[in-house]
């Protein structure tokens, strides 16, 4: 894509529930998952960086399919917690 996003679509084309894991040879961003039926778009913050691949594992509802959309750039997040 022009603008850098990275898009996959995933299909489970079985009646019954399926959880795998999944390769994608991309590294400098966070996957999202985009439900092309509710529209619905949340980021998959479970994944690791291996070996030049991002993995991820899902879980797809009987005859679930989707998208997973590599978008922004995977940003270093600074936590500053105060305890009283």
């Amino acid at each position: 894509m022009p603008d850098g996003r990275k898009i996959y679509f995933l299909t489970n084309q079985q009646d019954t529930e399926v959880k795998c894991v999944v390769s994608f040879r991309v590294t400098d961003y966070a996957p999202e998952w985009w439900n092309p039926v509710t529209g619905d778009r949340r980021p998959l913050t479970e994944y690791s960086v291996e070996n030049g691949y991002t993995v991820v594992q899902l879980a797809f509802e009987a005859a679930e399919s989707g998208f997973v959309v590599f978008k922004d750039k995977k940003q270093k997040i600074h936590l500053k917690i105060n305890v009283a």
